[in-house]
């Protein structure tokens, strides 16, 4: 007999925790190993190392400071003898960072570099173990594809880190000794100079490569060659000539993944950004400083030249990086362009409506609403249309369009807004935004779900759908019929609409909304169909229905009701409105959102959702949270989170209440807007 299923889930849950036990030991102890085969003698016995390196280990995990650099290192140096020298510790660790983070980092590139030759061969040498084995990992390799651009910035910041401290340093060998004294004075000064300048060039250039840009792409190729000739006519710096040529080999096969043609001082410079080019000016004045601080100083090295002469070439190459790094990033910051916005015209409008049209979202129809600003593509291929309020410029929903113009607006609408000193902020994005988002650093706050029903198997049979269909079936007794009139719509059927929104509208005591909903206005509602309800001969309700060219999915804007509707009108609107939709081939239609639904405070752990989570719990007061879920959970859709993304991964209350001033905006009164890139 065999075992019943909750012992044979128990034990396998044993075995796994007994495997990822395993591994972790074996982490920290070959981790351990590494560091006390470099430290020097004198120190404690390998095992109470092992304990001391999982102590310092966890001090850095629990510090949350980035691969737990400093703290680990101090817990380390405290916890070893003093009488083993702080000097000797702190090289070993050095080392130690090398060895365990630098070295298999640059594997990794290697092996993604590989990957990728072996993608654009289509897999040609399919009957080798590299072939087999690569088809066997690429799921792994893809998982991590879209993070390429960030790894290789990486990689060329810090070589251009090490080409400039390499032109500081003195020299480390007799063999460099002897080729300065060969060469002639203006081609080590000049080696020097142009290895320097080239070394601050690639640093500024890693910015442009975190930003896709194709530009930065092949500048960083040509410097890096160039670097690795001037090395390799030096005949000292052969080790830097081989790195630099192996780095322009792992660049080459991401080529497709460089595609942005803006002017490369068009990107906006950030603050992190600024911090690491600051702290790339320091590590060049602490290494200058530290390398020669036994020559005094005198004004006649700046214009001393001589073979030996180190420390007047090392200020001079040390002046240049500075300069070419400070330059380069008043370039960023002063080059980047301004976005002023202006009234749509006739033109933009038309371009909005052909790329909404061509989307799979319906969504992206608020594009044509009037109250937010365009921002289209240079090709005029996608856009993102966004409002500005406070200190925020809001964009509703992630790009829209194709997927590489799509990257290429969502980056200059980012580098705009940050231009303009505002934050730039994504509201009520679906998942298919979330990778861009990423791409983008933006930080991303569940603000709910969306309720999407699956038409193909939405239907009124079946015992789970029995109050669904009675109410159903209730409506139609009391004579309620749903019909869908296709636009233009004649001024007759218009007005009486506007009587019933007006009434809508005083019973609940709220104005027009906008933004990230429509508002009646006789040229929005003529761009839809619209779903009349009527009891008899007479209208009590409607709806405009938002859909596009791909008729994949459908939602609803506007949905309103005179006062004389019998109850149950918009369940019923809802149901028939389903119903024949899939009768017409619609594959999926949108409830909307269900605002703070789904936040997960005790699996996230995060402050926004614990505060979004307690509104949705206890804010009946002012928002029936709970209650528009529930009725749109009668429908039995599938959730789709939705999320804010914002620059901050602090809680968004000032971005969320930006957005409450920009929906809540009495729109008869504002000049719409439109940004053209």
């Amino acid at each position: 007999m065999p075992p019943p299923q909750g012992i044979t889930n128990f034990r396998s849950l044993l075995g796994l925790l007994a495997t990822q036990l395993l591994i972790s030991l074996g982490d920290i102890t070959f981790s351990a190993l590494t560091l006390y085969l470099l430290l020097p003698a004198g120190g404690p016995g390998f095992l109470t190392f092992v304990a001391i390196f999982a102590a310092a280990t966890m001090a850095g995990v629990v510090s949350h400071v980035p691969g737990g650099v400093g703290v680990f290192e101090t817990i380390v140096i405290a916890a070893l003898p003093a009488s083993v020298g702080v000097d000797k510790i702190a090289a070993a660790l050095l080392l130690y960072r090398l060895i365990y983070f630098l070295v298999p980092f640059a594997l990794a590139l290697i092996l993604m570099a590989a990957f990728e030759s072996w993608r654009a061969l289509d897999g040609r040498t399919r009957d080798s173990g590299i072939s087999r084995l690569f088809a066997a990992t690429e799921p792994a390799f893809r998982a991590i594809e879209p993070a390429a651009p960030i790894l290789l910035a990486i990689m060329t910041f810090g070589s251009g880190l090490w080409m400039s401290l390499s032109a500081l340093l003195p020299p480390v060998s007799q063999t460099t000794e002897a080729a300065e004294a060969l060469f002639p004075l203006a081609f080590v000064e000049g080696s020097t100079l142009l290895t320097s300048a080239l070394g601050a060039l690639l640093i500024i250039l890693s910015l442009g490569l975190a930003r896709r840009s194709l530009g930065a792409f092949w500048l960083t190729t040509g410097a890096m060659l160039a670097g690795a000739v001037v090395a390799l006519l030096q005949r000292t710096e052969m080790e830097q000539a081989v790195t630099l040529i192996i780095a322009v080999l792992i660049l080459m096969p991401f080529r497709g993944a460089f595609h942005r043609r803006s002017v490369l001082t068009h990107g906006a410079m950030t603050p992190g950004w600024a911090a690491l080019l600051l702290a790339a000016i320091f590590s060049v004045g602490f290494v200058l400083f530290y390398a020669h601080k036994s020559t005094p100083y005198a004004h006649e090295l700046w214009w001393q030249f001589a073979s030996d002469a180190n420390a007047p070439r090392a200020l001079r190459s040390g002046l240049l990086i500075s300069l070419f790094i400070g330059a380069g990033s008043l370039l960023f910051l002063l080059r980047a362009p301004r976005f002023q916005p202006q009234p749509p015209d006739a033109e933009t409008l038309e371009a909005a409506r052909r790329i909404a049209m061509a989307s799979d979202q319906p969504d992206a129809g608020f594009a044509l609403t009037g109250d937010k600003a365009i921002m289209l593509s240079d090709g005029g291929d996608a856009l993102v249309m966004f409002g500005v309020s406070g200190g925020s410029w809001l964009a509703y929903g992630g790009p829209v369009g194709e997927a590489v113009a799509a990257e290429e607006i969502g980056f200059t609408f980012v580098d705009a807004a940050r231009r303009a000193g505002a934050r730039p902020v994504f509201y009520e994005i679906g998942p298919e935004s979330v990778p861009l988002m990423l791409e983008l650093g933006m930080v991303l706050h569940k603000m709910g779900e969306k309720a999407v029903v699956d038409l193909t198997r939405f239907t009124l049979d079946g015992a789970a759908r029995k109050k669904l269909r009675a109410a159903h079936a209730r409506a139609g007794r009391d004579g309620l019929s749903l019909e869908i009139v296709s636009p233009p719509h004649d001024d007759g059927l218009l007005s009486q609409f506007h009587r019933i929104s007006d009434e809508w509208l005083a019973a609940k005591n709220v104005r027009e909304k906008g933004f990230s909903v429509g508002r009646f206005d006789r040229d929005w509602l003529n761009r839809w169909p619209i779903a009349v309800v009527r009891q008899g001969d007479r209208m009590v309700a409607f709806a405009n229905l938002m859909a596009t060219d791909s008729r994949e999915t459908c939602s609803i804007d506007l949905m309103r009701h005179s006062g004389a509707a019998p109850g149950g009108t918009m369940e019923f609107l809802f149901t028939e409105l389903m119903l024949q939709l899939k009768a017409q081939g619609f594959a999926r239609f949108s409830l909307g959102m269900a605002p703070l639904s789904g936040l997960a405070p005790n699996r996230s752990g995060r402050l926004w959702d614990r505060f979004g989570n307690l509104i949705y719990r206890h804010g009946g007061n002012f928002y029936n949270f709970e209650g528009l879920r529930a009725f749109k959970a009668k429908f039995d859709p599938d959730w789709v989170p939705h999320y804010l993304a914002t620059p901050s991964g602090l809680p968004p209350l000032m971005p969320l209440a930006d957005a409450a001033r920009l929906i809540g905006r009495d729109r008869s009164r504002q000049t719409p807007n439109a940004a053209r890139v």
